[in-house]
């Protein structure tokens, strides 16, 4: 969404009255996230393998056939999935977390996770990165992701709501987004 307003898609300060940013993630340089930082340790790899076993979702259709030639090579980055929903913490020990976590968990966009892995690899706000010159330039006009500027995001009303424990989008990192993005967030 931040992405659409920096761009001017679509004129969203006519169409949109309220913005409520639920966590939002553009940098992830104070997540805590074991799961994308072993990840955005190796995104080519990982990227490459997930493509040759024809998955696009994490927990998806695919997943349950093929997690477990992927976890073979990333053994690391499935225990550290399997206590995603659930974290240990001085609340929850891992025999808790690991019961909680045995329910089916829901499908992610590998896209996604490997987008979000980047911003924390790179601590840089941009465009999806298809790690090859000739997608990008396909898709971006440019050989490397350009930046998503939120200076850029005006006219609309933005409400960011952190929490104040979560691991993933911080609220350090929420206030560098409220930084940029300015008078615009009227509430944090």
């Amino acid at each position: 969404m931040f992405t659409a307003m920096s761009e001017g898609f679509g004129d969203m300060k006519e169409k949109i009255n309220l913005f409520i940013a639920l966590a939002p993630i553009t940098t992830l340089g104070d997540s805590t996230d074991k799961f994308y930082h072993a990840l955005s340790q190796s995104i080519p790899i990982v990227k490459s393998l997930l493509e040759m076993l024809g998955i696009h979702e994490f927990f998806g259709e695919d997943w349950d056939a093929s997690a477990e030639s992927f976890c073979v090579v990333f053994r690391d980055l499935c225990d550290t999935m399997a206590l995603q929903n659930v974290e240990i913490n001085e609340r929850t020990n891992e025999l808790v977390a690991r019961i909680s976590n045995m329910r089916k968990q829901p499908s992610a966009s590998v896209k996604s996770i490997i987008h979000f892995s980047e911003i924390r690899c790179n601590d840089k706000f941009a465009q999806y990165d298809y790690l090859d010159e000739a997608l990008n330039l396909k898709a971006y006009d440019k050989k490397a992701p350009p930046l998503i500027d939120l200076k850029k995001v005006k006219g609309v009303p933005i409400s960011m709501i952190v929490g104040k424990l979560d691991n993933l989008a911080t609220p350090e990192d929420a206030s560098w987004a409220k930084g940029q993005i300015g008078s615009d967030v009227f509430h944090y």
